[in-house]
């Protein structure tokens, strides 16, 4: 009885577009044909965008104009075996998300040599591909060091007009300044209380949160498949974009500018 070797190499950060998907086909199907072995099973499975499910065994399925091509690409997958003279199988995973070891590419059969050199050629495709622009470790951390800080130094905003604004002015004898005493406003402390407290506590998630969001719009697989393609990622990232510039970053300023006037004496 003979041995299965069998070798899977995770991918991560690759766009591909139809001409990749139809490329990786053509390559699989090559493979599958190594030295004669003509009789090749290929199952083929593609998940839209919108959920609708694909499979066939039809290599034609990603030729331009077909349905593929006018529904998108969520998820790839195929599949290839070598039914004579050996036995062999290559089989590829691919979901638009998150890096995932589920992403991967996978090589096994009883002869090693074919093992060793379909992978090496799988590894080859994949190196030619377009590579994702993800966000660097320190992009990552300066978005989480952004925010944090940010709402902490609000939230010391927010306890120096609690410290000013949560004392009230009495007069023993009304209208007499000489008679007049400061006297904490039990409401008003603890309210400036508790917006400082729900501001230092919501610092960490609340950055973490938005760094993974941000770091979701450039995804570790992304297809751009479509007549009328326009990545949704991709106009996310243009929307944050001109959001930040025009929106976001003038009311942050306006707001801190009058936030500090107000604390200054």
């Amino acid at each position: 009885m003979e041995l299965a070797e069998t070798r899977t190499a995770v991918l991560a950060d690759v766009v591909l577009d139809l001409d990749d998907l139809r490329s990786l086909l053509k390559l699989v199907k090559e493979l599958t044909e190594w030295q004669g072995a003509e009789h090749w099973i290929t199952s083929i499975r593609v998940t839209a965008p919108s959920g609708a499910r694909f499979e066939t065994s039809e290599y034609a399925v990603l030729d331009p104009g077909g349905r593929i091509e006018e529904s998108g690409v969520h998820s790839f997958a195929v599949v290839a075996r070598i039914t004579e003279g050996f036995t062999g199988e290559i089989s590829v995973n691919l979901t638009q998300g998150r890096a995932s070891r589920a992403d991967n590419y996978t090589v096994s059969g009883t002869d090693s040599n074919w093992v060793a050199g379909a992978l090496r050629r799988l590894e080859e495709f994949f190196s030619q591909v377009e590579k994702q622009r993800r966000l660097t470790i320190i992009q990552r951390r300066s978005i989480v060091l952004g925010i944090s800080l940010g709402l902490l130094v609000l939230a010391f905003v927010v306890a120096a007009l609690g410290f000013r604004y949560a004392h009230e002015t009495d007069y023993v004898v009304p209208g007499d300044k000489s008679t007049a005493y400061r006297n904490v406003s039990p409401i008003k402390a603890t309210g400036f209380t508790i917006a400082t407290v729900v501001l230092v506590a919501v610092a960490w998630p609340l950055s973490t949160a938005v760094r993974d969001w941000v770091d979701d719009l450039w995804p570790s697989i992304e297809f751009r498949v479509g007549r009328h393609y326009v990545s949704v990622e991709e106009r996310r990232r243009k929307s944050v974009g001109v959001v930040l510039s025009l929106i976001v970053v003038p009311f942050v300023v306006a707001v801190a500018a009058s936030l500090f006037l107000t604390v200054l004496p």
